[in-house]
């Protein structure tokens, strides 16, 4: 996966086009404190074996990195690994995004305590600064062993998520529907992973990779000159017009480098076609006699 995503930004530096915010992903495979990030550890945690490690005996693995928001960015994409198993007294990884002393707290734990001892409890919360407030949570049966969070922030609001290891389907997904009560995502100014281990087994957090969806910049070739894309913005259908130049072949990505759309050798003067995605930022790649150009593509 660490080669594909490599090749990806290679393709997209070499053809100028350039993400206005790197995205970011932490392996922790040298033990070393990632660059731009505070590690706090608190009784018995580290970084070593190539995780973020909290110990039983109240171990605390803090991982904090102040965050700007660029101003244009539609959202980004949180995701990470983390081990599960029992513990009487709590094991889990709380992570949280700020504005000030503001925050949400998307968390996952197993505390047979006060749950079922074989439930991984999900949950989202708000601290305004003063009191907390639970937002949304539910639980889920697990067998111990890693499992994947993901967590998607834009402006319709905040989606949390739990995978089984290899598994693309949730196993549940907690919901923020509407963030102008609380914060808009646009507003973060940092962020907190915090791993923590009471009793019974230790806990880890690995492989965190933050997604940014953010502008683009493009370079123009002027093979490409006469090309008129309509509309953009777009509701989703949109229209190329060619001008003289014909055999061209269309290709859309995500900002990320995901395969959204492929046509090739369109002979027409003009094509249409439907952009079946979630609305965002989506790159259009134009490719005729040897030559390639890029252009943002805006879905409303």
């Amino acid at each position: 996966m660490e080669k594909l995503i490599y090749s990806i930004a290679i393709l997209l530096i070499s053809h100028s086009i350039v993400l206005a915010q790197p995205n970011e992903y932490l392996t922790f495979e040298d033990n070393q404190v990632p660059a731009g990030w505070t590690f706090t550890p608190i009784n018995s945690a580290d970084i070593s074996n190539g995780r973020l490690n909290a110990y039983t005996n109240d171990g605390r693995a803090k991982l904090s990195k102040s965050y700007t928001v660029e101003s244009e960015t539609q959202g980004f994409t949180i995701e990470w690994d983390a081990f599960v198993a029992y513990s009487f007294w709590g094991m889990g990884t709380h992570f949280s995004v700020f504005k000030g002393n503001e925050r949400f707290i998307f968390s996952h734990q197993v505390e047979d305590n006060d749950y079922a001892a074989d439930d991984l409890h999900l949950q989202i919360r708000y601290f305004d600064g003063t009191n907390q407030s639970l937002i949304n949570e539910e639980n889920i049966k697990f067998n111990e062993g890693v499992y994947h969070f993901k967590l998607v922030v834009d402006s319709s609001g905040y989606k949390f998520e739990c995978f089984e290891e290899d598994n693309n389907e949730a196993l549940q997904s907690l919901s923020l529907s509407e963030p102008e009560n609380y914060f808009h995502f646009a507003d973060i100014d940092s962020i907190l992973i915090d791993t923590y281990a009471h009793t019974d087994n230790n806990a880890w957090t690995d492989n965190v990779r933050i997604t940014i969806n953010s502008p683009v910049s493009i370079e123009e070739n002027s093979l490409f000159k006469m090309i008129s894309i309509f509309p953009n913005p777009n509701a989703g259908l949109i229209n190329i017009d060619f001008g003289n130049l014909r055999d061209v072949s269309i290709t859309v990505f995500s900002v990320s480098g995901q395969l959204i759309y492929y046509k090739e050798n369109i002979s027409d003067p003009t094509y249409q076609f439907e952009l079946n995605e979630v609305p965002g930022i989506y790159i259009l790649e134009l490719s005729a006699q040897g030559e390639k150009q890029y252009y943002k593509l805006v879905k409303k």
